[in-house]
């Protein structure tokens, strides 16, 4: 419960989630607004936001205690070709739930077309929920303030081995195994 005292600040800067702290509300800096200094409380009770803030940031943290959650889709050759392609990611959110295993995995995709995205609200906590339903969750991430026709193809398939890969552009790199 500790992430409900904190700031968004706070919970942003936390070295853990370094890699996708920007992908709170994309293409926004919020370290210049007013929210920065609020709790994840004082979000709920005060402004727009919905959901369990703190619960996603939570959820967030556990996965990146894993060591196993944050997947960059390009290499390091291919991000120097474009430096866009530095932002594009998965997430992995894991169930505790031991069924979870058994279970068709959640593609969560956060609404705004890739170009306005609120991870804080409508990706972290919703992929809390699914995990404590029995579902691993993924969640891409594609930053470049380009329109939804400039992102890459990227699809999620599961072999029939129950391992999970993330494909893109139709060749598969990196692979997912079971906990």
């Amino acid at each position: 419960m500790t992430e409900e005292k904190k700031t968004l600040g706070e919970l942003l800067s936390d070295l853990r989630i370094e890699k996708i702290a920007s992908d709170a509300i994309r293409n926004r800096d919020l370290s210049k607004e007013e929210a920065w200094n609020k709790t994840p409380a004082q979000l709920r009770d005060e402004h727009f936001f919905f959901g369990d803030i703190g619960r996603g940031f939570r959820r967030l943290f556990d996965a990146a205690d894993t060591g196993d959650w944050y997947y960059p889709l390009y290499s390091e050759a291919e991000c120097a070709e474009d430096e866009s392609r530095r932002n594009v990611n998965m997430v992995w959110f894991p169930s505790d739930a031991p069924e979870a295993d058994e279970r068709p995995f959640i593609l969560l995709v956060p609404g705004g077309g890739f170009v306005n995205v609120w991870n804080l609200t409508e990706g972290w906590p919703v992929a809390a929920q699914f995990n404590s339903e029995g579902y691993h969750v993924f969640i891409p991430g594609v930053s470049h303030g380009k329109t939804a026709g400039d992102v890459p193809d990227i699809s999620v398939c599961q072999p029939e081995t129950g391992r999970c890969r993330v494909c893109v552009r139709r060749e598969c790199t990196g692979g997912y195994g079971r906990r």
